[in-house]
């Protein structure tokens, strides 16, 4: 059984855009066939929609899709 707030997961997620967006910037090769992010980094309306598992550096990190004004207040 999953614990785990909304708050919590909003929280997580928004950290983990960062880490994404830091990711992509220092090494945007490793993003080169990831369509669904490329795509997902032409707007924010967009990012907020992103619902993946991923991995940075062999960490499994989560995003869930939140409002675009969740995103801001975060």
């Amino acid at each position: 059984m999953n614990t785990t707030s909304k708050r919590e997961i909003i929280d997580q997620s928004i950290n983990n855009i960062f880490r994404l967006l830091i990711d992509a910037a220092s090494s945007p090769d490793s993003y080169v066939d990831a369509e669904h992010i490329v795509t997902a980094l032409k707007s924010q309306s967009s990012l907020c929609s992103l619902d993946i598992e991923f991995a940075i550096s062999d960490e499994q990190l989560t995003i869930r899709p939140m409002s675009l004004n969740t995103l801001k207040k975060g």
